[in-house]
């Protein structure tokens, strides 16, 4: 996925995207770390999956159609992202 603001197609070969994969992990520049989705609610660990360090991020998805969704973090931002083709 991602995010709004990034030009395609360079940002689905950039570094700049946000992958995340179906064995439960993503990666994003220099991050990577475990996710899951559950009732729209995004948790992200960043950090080796076998260990956990990494706190849980949470945020709220709302989907716009099947290859869009709006993020809102904590702090109550939004961003929106779009699936890569």
């Amino acid at each position: 996925m991602m995010s709004e603001g990034t030009e395609y197609p360079d940002g689905c070969e950039s570094d700049t995207t946000v992958r995340y994969f179906s064995d439960g992990t993503f990666a994003f520049l220099d991050f990577s770390g475990t996710w899951q989705l559950e009732n729209n609610v995004l948790t992200e660990i960043e950090g080796d999956p076998d260990i956990k360090t990494g706190k849980p991020f949470r945020s709220t998805l709302r989907w716009n159609g099947r290859d869009r969704f709006w993020k809102r973090y904590a702090d109550g931002s939004i961003e929106e992202f779009r699936r890569c083709p």
